[in-house]
């Protein structure tokens, strides 16, 4: 876990310890803390999880040692074998490419980075499994769980796709790789300015005929109105720049006057339990 997902993670341990009706003190956090710091927050929440669910430890209070054999236990899904991270190791080398690796695979790497490097591929495959799986053996036996990461590339695009899979996956969470994801795509009200921004007009009629919207876009006009009185700018900025109020003011009045007969919607308004989705 980073520094910054402490909070987090006390948060989580006082839940947990809530549970069985038990305080925690600033050196008993200390204590778990240290215990959990080299673990993923996403495979620790699940690890607290499992241990509640057990049908045998989980009639007791927590202790450390308790837990992170349930993070033990956490299914090897997430942990490649050696095969796997061998062609995951292979991507890194890669300047362009973004991959999610994590720390045993970086490790076994490093000893195989110079047979790699020789050019003698073969045996640079037969030492970086040898390595990972020693690796491995030893975290497991530790009850350590992998720590991952995003190794970045050059692509950008590739970047969301990858960091997307990897959430998907349960190796990453959303939160902490949210940067290189794209924004959420503008819905109601908000997809209808953005689409009057745009140019769209068929975008601005997906929003609904309320009245909060019919305030909204007249405010969104006024302003419109407004910016049309500032300074003139050169030409051609200057022309550019009132087409598009033009555009956009003749696409906020027949949206509002569609609004106003109820007619926002060129399609047919779903039921109202399907919005809630």
């Amino acid at each position: 876990m980073r520094a910054e997902e402490r909070g987090a993670f006390g948060e989580l341990l006082m839940g947990l310890l809530e549970l069985y009706g038990r305080s925690l003190t600033p050196a008993a956090a200390a204590l778990w803390w240290a215990a959990f710091e080299d673990h993923p927050l996403g495979a620790v929440r699940a690890a607290f999880s499992r241990y509640t669910q057990d049908p045998e430890q989980g009639r007791y209070p927590p202790s450390p040692a308790a837990v992170l054999g349930c993070l033990a236990r956490a299914p090897e899904t997430v942990r490649p074998d050696a095969d796997e991270a061998w062609a995951v190791a292979l991507e890194a080398l890669d300047e362009r490419r973004t991959v999610c690796t994590n720390d045993e695979i970086e490790e076994a790497m490093t000893a195989a980075r110079v047979v790699a490097a020789g050019g003698d591929r073969i045996g640079a495959r037969l030492a970086f499994r040898a390595a990972y799986e020693r690796v491995v053996r030893s975290r497991r036996q530790a009850g350590r769980a992998p720590c991952w990461r995003l190794s970045l590339g050059w692509d950008r695009d590739e970047r969301a796709r990858v960091a997307e899979q990897a959430v998907q996956r349960g190796l990453l969470e959303r939160a902490r790789v949210a940067v290189h994801l794209p924004p959420p795509a503008p819905r109601g009200a908000a997809a209808a300015v953005a689409g009057l921004l745009s140019g769209r007009a068929e975008a601005a009629t997906a929003c609904a005929d309320d009245a909060e919207t019919r305030q909204r876009l007249a405010t969104l006009r006024a302003a419109i109105v407004a910016a049309g009185r500032a300074p003139p700018q050169p030409a051609p900025r200057a022309e550019q720049i009132a087409a598009r109020r033009r555009a956009a003011l003749a696409g906020l009045d027949r949206l509002m006057t569609g609004a106003g007969r109820g007619e926002g919607n060129h399609a047919p308004r779903p039921a109202p339990e399907e919005t809630r989705g």
